[in-house]
């Protein structure tokens, strides 16, 4: 298992567990033993367990360390940051993305650097201590921070103002602001967003009425296509399902 060999393979078996976000027992898979197999009738696959314990393990301190060395050589950074929620399990996370300039081949390099669970509530304070966490983390001093590009939420703003460093607002988020309060000051657009929603939830909810949907598509030869639902913060999705309703 430890011949130089077996760890090249190892480590792409690692790359499409982590690149794909594939599941670590999909090296107990039928199929993909199978593949192995033919690809490497001399190579025994390891267990999940080493995967998720050693391969892959060794791959992050190898990525990490790769990053922290380039960081180090570059003169300026700057980061962009985000809260997500999982929407199936309701779960918070703050990313942190780094920005960087390659001095020998002048070339943009990029990174996440951080993707980290945050159950606290989203205060400035909490967000500015998760933020500081992750630049002690790559050893990244506040001097070298050029700015932080964030959304427009007051909380970001103070975390960012109260950990020392400079902010500018997102364009396409500030962007997306303005269009959405132009949008939804005409009554006529609110009404036809809010009368398009409720035809799409139907649809999505109802799997008789999905059925019969596609069905009349097949009917009048057209490409059958299921009903989009809009997320209210993009602007461009409600036009995706407008242009889809209509």
């Amino acid at each position: 298992i430890d011949d130089h060999r077996s760890i090249r393979i190892h480590k792409i078996i690692g790359k499409l567990i982590t690149l794909d976000i594939q599941p670590f027992y999909i090296v107990e898979d039928t199929g993909f033993n199978e593949l192995i197999k033919d690809a490497y009738p001399n190579y025994k696959l390891p267990c999940r367990t080493n995967f998720s314990q050693n391969v892959i393990p060794s791959m992050y301190d190898e990525l990490f360390k790769d990053i922290k060395i380039k960081i180090s050589a570059a003169n300026y950074l700057s980061l962009t940051t985000d809260i997500s929620t999982a929407d199936t399990a309701k779960i918070a996370f703050l990313s942190i993305s780094g920005h960087w300039i390659d001095q020998t081949k002048f070339f943009q390099e990029t990174a996440v650097l951080r993707v980290i669970h945050f159950p606290e509530n989203h205060t400035g304070v909490h967000i500015k201590e998760y933020l500081q966490k992750s630049l002690e983390t790559f050893e990244i001093p506040l001097s070298k921070i050029h700015l932080i590009v964030t959304d427009n939420a007051s909380n970001m703003k103070a975390a960012v103002k109260n950990s020392g460093m400079s902010s500018i607002p997102c364009f396409i988020h500030t962007l997306q602001l303005c269009i959405h309060d132009s949008i939804f000051s005409q009554v006529t657009i609110k009404e036809i967003l809010t009368l398009c929603r409720g035809i799409t939830t139907h649809f999505n909810h109802s799997p008789i009425a999905c059925a019969k949907l596609k069905s009349i598509q097949q009917q009048l030869s057209t490409v059958p296509h299921k009903m989009k639902h809009d997320v209210p913060t993009r602007w461009n999705s409600s036009f995706e399902m407008l242009q889809r309703t209509f």
